[in-house]
């Protein structure tokens, strides 16, 4: 059975505002309370919200819920892709983030996407705009 819900997650547009350490600090503090203390808040938290929040590993499909259609069929798209396309693409394991080019992981620039590692690719896209942008 599948239910409409609305779920919550951190809006990327927070890390734009000046005061953001200040508000992420005092949600923290507010999940912390509430976690520790077994309180029910009435927040519906995105599935991957929680993952990232207990430390539990984000996988690529956890972007489902919260980038657009559009977006995320983009990337479900290369899963399908060809080693002949990829290098086309030239396609490293990094992301523009703000106007600033992001390591996925160490020596990222350097490590190139093909058929064999496009699902690593994906998760780590996906961990990094679930966790790591933040």
């Amino acid at each position: 059975m599948v239910r409409n819900r609305t779920c919550y997650t951190l809006n990327p547009e927070l890390l734009k505002n000046k005061k953001k350490d200040v508000y992420m600090k005092t949600f923290g503090k507010f999940l912390a309370s509430s976690i520790l203390n077994n309180y029910l808040i009435g927040i519906d938290f995105a599935d991957s919200f929680v993952k990232a929040l207990y430390g539990e590993s984000i996988e690529f499909t956890d972007l489902k819920d919260l980038v657009s259609a559009e977006e995320f069929n983009r990337y479900e798209h290369l899963l399908k892709t060809k080693d002949s396309e990829f290098e086309d693409m030239l396609l490293d394991f990094t992301l523009f983030e703000n106007g600033k080019e992001m390591e996925l992981q160490e020596n990222g620039a350097t490590r190139q996407v093909n058929s064999s590692n496009v699902m690593e690719y994906l998760n780590c896209i996906a961990d990094f705009k679930i966790r790591k942008r933040f």
